[in-house]
């Protein structure tokens, strides 16, 4: 399989709302059409690249076949594959390289060396703007297509995907994200290099990068592990609440162990979930029906109702005072999640001039959280924010 090189609401006791957002990149057309993508050179150690076999995630990994190349896709819905656009079209014009009747696919998780399934690529939908050619530089974010089969090719593996804020909110923490895929077990410079015929992971931590994960995620490799020739479009997954979620399909890499150029391992993925308009198209192509994303909203006695999609829920205000506590409630009473110190920012007022910010995943129906305030300077008396999360 081949990869490419990346390219609050109430003004009490001080405290006023700032307006902070995420979103994802949404849109484009979509075009019938297809073939696979360009990876960079790869180094002379030999190792398994594409990591350990046997992982519980490996049915998420769909092995897929053009007749110029080889890459790795992941089952949405039963009719539904999702991989990386440069699989399927020319990575400069954004012109298919592919028609869906030459391509093959394999059962997921399946050993190639069994055979591929019967189950046929009726149809291929990505936006062609997404190459390097595009005018606002987001090729990478936009690094995805759908694959519409003829007939159900099995249960998915994960749930659903991650959204924007949930995919930002990972790679804030550094989260861990597992890939699978069946690409090259050595570098891909090494003529003795040969694609996996099991699908191997790799599991890693998310690292800020380009866009911060809204639109496009990374993770830095260790020189001795990674993704290569062959696992463009595999799957990113990871565990949000207990669910497993897909951020989105491997859209390039950079370094060893793949490529031989000594430049800083990396590895991307663009995020399904922001070409929201192109999901819809390939749902309805498939007959299914919308995303099931559970909504979570964050109120209170003076917090202004926010609902969000997703499980990623944002407290962010301006106070007077920097430094604040998280707490939620439990049968115990009051326990502390986590303190911040907030920071001066200019999208706050001179009298609140403290940014106070929480992030957290909701993995409860509904949970009671308070933010409390010290008694400090510009707080003589301290301040208690109430409010109630729900998920679901």
């Amino acid at each position: 399989m081949n990869r490419t090189p990346p390219f609050a609401r109430k003004t009490p006791i001080s405290k006023s709302s700032i307006s902070m957002a995420c979103a994802g990149i949404v849109l484009l057309g979509s075009l019938t059409g297809g073939s696979a993508a360009l990876a960079a050179e790869p180094p002379a150690r030999p190792s398994v690249i594409g990591g350990a076999p046997g992982s519980p995630l490996s049915s998420a990994a769909v092995a897929i076949e053009m007749d110029d190349g080889e890459c790795t896709a992941s089952l949405w819905r039963s009719r539904i594959l999702i991989t990386a656009a440069h699989c399927v079209s020319d990575t400069e014009t954004g012109a298919p390289t592919t028609t869906a009747a030459e391509m093959t696919v394999y059962p997921p998780g399946a050993d190639k060396s069994a055979g591929p399934s019967k189950v046929r690529v009726t149809q291929i939908l990505f936006d062609p703007g997404w190459t390097a050619e595009s005018p606002d530089g987001e090729e990478s974010e936009r690094d995805i297509a759908f694959l519409i089969l003829d007939a159900p090719l099995g249960s998915p593996t994960w749930s659903r995907m991650a959204t924007p804020a949930e995919v930002v909110a990972l790679t804030r923490a550094g989260g861990e994200i597992e890939y699978v895929g069946y690409g090259l077990t050595g570098p891909r410079d090494d003529p003795a290099s040969q694609s996996s015929p099991v699908p191997l992971s790799l599991k890693s931590q998310l690292a800020p990068g380009y866009a911060g994960g809204v639109g496009q995620f990374t993770v830095n490799g260790d020189r001795v592990r990674g993704t290569c020739a062959g696992d463009s479009g595999g799957p990113f997954l990871a565990y949000i609440g207990g669910t497993l979620v897909y951020l989105g399909p491997l859209s390039g890499g950079l370094g060893f162990p793949c490529e031989s150029e000594d430049e800083t391992p990396t590895d991307s993925g663009s995020v399904a979930s922001g070409m929201s308009e192109l999901a819809q198209q390939a749902l309805a192509a498939a007959g299914e029906g919308a995303e099931a994303t559970p909504t979570t909203c964050l109120f209170g006695p003076e917090v202004e109702r926010e609902c969000v999609p997703g499980t990623v829920w944002n407290y962010d205000y301006c106070w007077s005072g920097k430094r604040a506590v998280l707490q939620v409630k439990g049968p115990a009473g009051w326990k502390t999640v986590t303190r911040v110190t907030g920071t001066k920012t200019s999208d706050c007022p001179k009298s609140s001039p403290y940014e106070i910010s929480f992030q957290q995943v909701a993995t409860i129906p509904q949970a009671a959280y308070r933010v409390v305030l010290p008694k400090q300077p510009g707080l003589r008396r301290g301040a208690i924010d109430p409010f109630t999360v729900t998920t679901g």
